[in-house]
């Protein structure tokens, strides 16, 4: 299955905003983007994040082998709103640099944790991350029936558009 996210230039800008204000003893910040999950066909779903929540300062936890690590009140929101949401998911935080962005493998291991259980309360949706560059994005969603995480393609839509696809690496600006 393919998906689609369109990420709004505005919310991007401001995501990045939030995520570079330094943190007491975290090394990154985080937070949760939430849209609808729309499904355009059987092979072609489409997300577009509405809304971005930042990890408050007091739900990380003092970890220094992380970027960052939150505590399981900053997870329990994020149920919680896919609950009476049923909108979809994603951590979001950012990596440094241009292009399209990779998923670390610690990145990878903390979304295959957390996924199952928003996709186990949020059933209508597909979960997972979202990592930023300086002028792109990636995603990543959890396939509960192949119990793994699949690419998704992003595109941040505003002036510049950009374009780009988090398996491939490749980039295009409009």
């Amino acid at each position: 299955m393919t998906v689609l996210v369109r990420l709004r230039r505005g919310l991007f800008e401001a995501i990045h905003q939030d995520l570079r204000v330094g943190h007491p003893f975290a090394y990154e910040r985080v937070g949760f983007v939430y849209g609808p999950f729309v499904r355009l066909s059987a092979e072609l779903t489409l997300v577009l994040p509405a809304h971005y929540v930042p990890v408050p300062d007091d739900e990380y936890i003092r970890d220094p082998s992380v970027g960052a690590r939150i505590n399981r009140d900053a997870l329990r929101g994020a149920l919680q709103r896919v609950l009476t949401t049923g909108d979809c998911c994603l951590h979001v935080h950012a990596h440094a640099g241009s292009g399209t962005p990779r998923f670390s493998s610690v990145d990878d291991d903390m979304l295959i944790r957390f996924s199952p259980a928003l996709q186990a309360v949020g059933t209508g949706a597909r979960h997972g991350g979202l990592v930023l560059s300086n002028d792109g994005a990636a995603a990543t969603f959890w396939s509960p029936l192949e119990h793994r995480l699949e690419g998704g393609r992003v595109t941040i839509v505003g002036a510049p558009i950009w374009l780009g696809t988090e398996s491939k690496g490749n980039t295009s600006w409009w």
